[in-house]
C-alpha cells in the first residue's frame, strides 16, 4: 500500500500472524513508525497456537473498529499524545434486522452487547476468501452508510499464485479470487477516494488538528 520511493523508509509496518502487543507498540514509536495495521477487531487469534510453548497469538475481541491514536502502555486505548496512529484491518459485525434492532438498545462493550455479538452476529474480514463477495459487498455498504473515515482490505501476496495458501489450491481457485478482486475494486474506484497509509496518517492528523482548533476557539 506504500507509494514511498525505495530510498524512503517504511512507515507502516503489518505484524506477522496478526501478532502485536504494547511492547511492540512502543519499538515502532520509537523507530519512528508513524502507522501500525496489526490489530484485527472482534478476532481472536488465541487458538492459534504457533510456538507450542506459548498460549496463543492476540486476542482483539473487544478492540476498535476503527482508527486511533494508539496508546503505548494499552493497545486498546487511545491516547491524544500517542505519536502512533492504529489503522485496524477492517473487520466489522454483519447482522440481520434483528440482531440490528437489539445492538442499538445497548452500549457497545456492555454486557448484552457482547452475548449478541456471540449469538447473532459475525465478524467479517475486508479479505477475499473466495466464497465472501457478499460479504465484502455489504462491508463497503456499511462504511458508506456510517460514512467510516476509512476501509483497509487486505491480501497476502502468496495467496495470488495456486497453492500458495488452503483458500486459492488451484488455478481455479485463483481465477475465481481475481474476479471477485474486479468487483472489489470497480466498486471501491467508485465510492472511495485511495492513499497509501501514510498519506491517511497525514489526512487524519490534519483533521483532528482542525477539528481540535474548531474547539479550542
Amino acid at each position: 500500500m506504500l507509494k514511498n520511493n525505495l530510498t524512503d523508509l517504511p512507515t507502516s509496518p503489518i505484524t506477522g500472524r496478526w501478532g502485536f502487543d504494547a511492547r511492540y507498540a512502543r519499538m515502532l514509536a520509537e523507530s519512528g513508525y508513524l502507522v501500525d495495521s496489526s490489530i484485527t477487531p472482534h478476532i481472536s487469534w488465541e487458538s492459534r497456537l504457533g510456538d507450542p510453548k506459548k498460549s496463543g497469538g492476540s486476542n482483539y475481541y473487544n478492540f476498535p473498529e476503527n482508527c486511533y491514536w494508539i496508546d503505548l502502555d494499552d493497545i486498546n486505548k487511545a491516547s491524544t499524545s500517542s505519536p502512533l496512529l492504529e489503522v485496524p484491518v477492517t473487520v466489522t459485525y454483519l447482522e440481520g434486522f434483528f440482531a440490528s434492532v437489539l445492538r442499538r438498545m445497548f452500549s457497545d462493550g456492555s454486557f448484552p452487547s457482547l452475548v449478541i455479538n456471540r449469538l447473532f452476529s459475525r465478524p467479517s474480514m475486508l479479505r477475499p476468501t473466495g466464497s465472501n463477495l457478499g460479504d465484502i459487498s455489504l462491508i463497503l455498504k456499511k462504511a458508506l452508510r456510517e460514512a467510516w473515515p476509512y476501509v483497509l482490505f487486505m491480501l497476502h501476496s502468496s495467496e495470488l499464485m495456486p497453492g500458495g495458501s488452503p483458500s486459492f489450491s488451484d488455478s481455479k481457485s485463483i481465477e475465481k479470487l481475481y474476479a471477485d478482486l474486479d468487483m472489489l475494486f470497480k466498486t471501491a474506484y467508485r465510492d472511495f477516494e485511495e492513499c497509501s497509509l501514510s498519506e491517511f496518517h497525514r489526512s487524519f492528523g490534519r483533521q483532528v488538528y482542525e477539528t481540535q482548533t474548531r474547539v479550542n476557539d
